[in-house]
Parts: C-alpha cells; sequence; structure tokens
C-alpha cells in the first residue's frame, strides 16, 4: 500500500511538472502580419518590438476599483 502511495505521488509531480513546463510561446510572420501561438506572459509583450501596441494598452489601463475584492 506505501509503494502504491509513493507511485502515485511520483505521477502526480510528473504531471504537474509536465504541464507546468508545456507552455511554450511560439512566434512567426504570415503574410506580413506577427502571430504569437501559444502561451504568453507579460514579459513576452512588454518591449516587443512587434507589440508596439501593448505597451500604450498596459499604460493607459485603469482598473475598475469596485470590481475589486477587499
Amino acid at each position: 500500500m506505501n509503494k502504491f502511495f509513493i507511485f502515485l505521488s511520483l505521477l502526480l509531480l510528473g504531471l504537474v511538472y509536465q504541464c507546468k513546463t508545456a507552455s511554450t510561446l511560439n512566434s512567426y510572420a504570415v503574410n506580413g502580419e506577427y502571430i504569437m501561438d501559444g502561451r504568453a506572459k507579460q514579459k513576452d509583450f512588454v518591449g516587443n518590438p512587434k507589440c508596439k501596441w501593448f505597451d500604450s494598452c498596459y499604460v493607459a489601463y485603469k482598473t475598475n476599483q469596485s470590481s475589486l475584492i477587499a
């Protein structure tokens, strides 16, 4: 029974690790348009010359204070 729990724990840890490392971001051009495919993080957009729209939108965004949970 103890070996079963060890096996199950290792299996779950492997699955969690696989999900965490599977987040890759691919970028390519299609008909002159820049395409980003996959999971992206904020750092993938900030300062990226091909995503100039992000910096201006990020600075201009105003948080709706009434929707925040205190």
